[in-house]
């Protein structure tokens, strides 16, 4: 398990070196590390070596400090219009990819439901294939889009909703209603969203090639977080820009509709537990066998171990013993203590 972490986190160094590169330094930053007694231009590169280059510093340096004795001192007055942080423009932010790479010997059969994933990751699948196939020699990678996690930022008019750690699924289906899709970067051609016609969740299920109950849950979710909804007729979903969008005569039957999708997203992920409860314990099992006891908590624990290398198993302490409970029932594992270890 461990050498799996391992290699995973080295594999994608390798893919994605400037994810672990910090950015250059701004002017206002490089100011705040000069102390008001001075500092030299080699404690300064020391400072943010790796982050800039030396000519680079020092043209920053004439703008925002003073040199007397070969110390530089920082100025107190503004910085130059567009220097300043607040005036400066921000840099567009890049995609950021984590990946963990288990291999299938050690591992048990993932859940692996076939859908497409927003269009923006057909080039960050395809870089990933062709350098695992430089680096890992004759082994194969096979993507398991069901286990993936995504955060993703809405922009709407009249708020910015960041939702983190979601599945991969939920993000599928809410890029099918963007208006500024990359689409000549896709592989497939996206639900055409028309704000006046909405989508159907077979349209969705149809143009993702998603299962029925992975469309059920994202269409839910998006609907109890106020993103989507269906003004005109029920299982027609439109973008709800503003709020003040979703008004009409029975306001409470709509805060009842939020309601009931947000009990079902509930009965979603205790569906998506029972579904996947024998590949969650068959992983036990395997991590057990290969690692030897271990208790439920802590940060080398079951629980944790699971979140670690499973993206879908986002659940507590509470879960994972009712699963070894029910394994312990079957006879394959047994409690010592706060231990469980497999039955030999």
């Amino acid at each position: 398990m461990l050498k799996d972490m391992r290699d995973s986190v080295m594999f994608e160094k390798r893919i994605f070196p400037g994810q672990y590169r910090l950015p250059t330094p701004t002017p206002r930053e490089i100011q705040a590390a000069m102390p008001s007694e001075g500092i030299s231009l080699t404690a300064l590169i020391r400072t943010f070596i790796g982050r800039i280059q030396e000519p680079q510093l020092i043209a920053s340096l004439k703008l925002i400090a003073t040199r007397r004795n070969n110390l530089y001192f920082p100025k107190r007055s503004r910085l130059p219009r567009g220097l300043d942080d607040s005036t400066s423009k921000k840099p567009t932010q890049e995609m950021i990819v984590n990946l963990r790479i288990l291999s299938s010997f050690f591992w048990p059969q993932l859940r692996s439901n076939k859908f497409l994933l927003p269009v923006d990751f057909g080039p960050v699948l395809e870089r990933t294939h062709q350098q695992f196939s430089r680096y890992s020699g004759q082994r194969i990678l096979e993507w398991q889009n069901a286990l993936g996690r995504m955060s993703v930022t809405l922009e709407l008019e009249d708020r910015t909703i960041d939702e983190k750690d979601i599945p991969a699924w939920r993000a599928s289906v809410i890029y099918a209603f963007a208006t500024d899709r990359t689409d000549n970067m896709a592989a497939y051609t996206p639900p055409d969203y028309d704000p006046e016609a909405g989508l159907t969740a077979e349209q969705i299920q149809e143009k993702l090639q998603m299962e029925e109950d992975l469309a059920a849950d994202a269409l839910s979710y998006w609907t109890t977080k106020r993103v989507l909804y269906q003004p005109s007729q029920p299982g027609v979903y439109h973008v709800l820009e503003r709020l003040d969008m979703d008004t009409g005569p029975a306001l409470s039957a709509a805060q009842q509709a939020a309601d009931d999708a947000a009990f079902s997203a509930i009965k979603s992920q205790d569906a998506v537990l029972r579904e996947n409860a024998p590949m969650f314990q068959t992983f036990i099992a395997n991590m057990l066998r290969n690692g030897g006891a271990k208790e439920v908590g802590g940060m080398m624990g079951i629980t944790n171990m699971l979140k670690m290398v499973l993206p879908t198993f986002t659940y507590g302490d509470d879960e994972t013993l009712v699963m070894l409970g029910e394994m312990e029932g079957r006879g394959e594992v047994v409690r010592s203590g706060e231990t469980w270890a497999i039955v030999k």
